[in-house]
């Protein structure tokens, strides 16, 4: 081993990470309140067609508007995944640079646990717990960490 190497991972920032996902989690709130505007907007509709009110304009407009609001939605929430994977896996990456040792789950499943079906139910949730113990100021030692009880929420 040459003496420039080190047994601890480098550490990456998840500054820059958190940054974007902190915007886009505003940014999928914000079309949300759009949407249940549109929904407001959709149950009015609907009242107007009951009574014999809205033309045929004014349906095509409504169906040009959902489609819209309906990609936006799916837009925001790919981007806000995306980001919220990525900051993970940073995150779950870091811990070997901080020392910690004999971890459960590797930084693959940051990414992975949410991508495969019914395993996506427990493992995102098994592996952020993880990283909030192993990353816990108060575990001085590489193999203490497993004794921190996460917080129960």
């Amino acid at each position: 081993m040459s003496e420039s190497a080190s047994l601890f991972s480098h550490f990456v920032s998840t500054r820059g990470t958190f940054r974007w996902l902190s915007i886009l989690i505003v940014a999928s709130a914000a079309v949300a309140w759009i949407a249940v505007g549109f929904d407001i907007a959709e149950i009015r509709l609907f009242g107007r067609i009951g009574m014999g009110l809205a033309t045929a304009n004014d349906r095509a407009a409504h169906g040009y508007v959902r489609q819209v609001v309906l990609t936006s939605q799916l837009t925001m929430l790919i981007r806000t995944a995306i980001a919220f994977m990525t900051w993970l896996y940073r995150c779950r990456a870091n811990l070997r640079a901080f020392g910690t040792r004999h971890l459960r789950y590797s930084r693959n499943w940051a990414v992975f646990g949410f991508l495969i079906p019914v395993l996506n139910l427990v493992r995102p949730y098994q592996v952020a717990r993880e990283v909030w113990q192993a990353s816990d100021p108060s575990a001085t030692d590489p193999f203490g960490w497993k004794a921190i009880r996460p917080p129960r929420l």
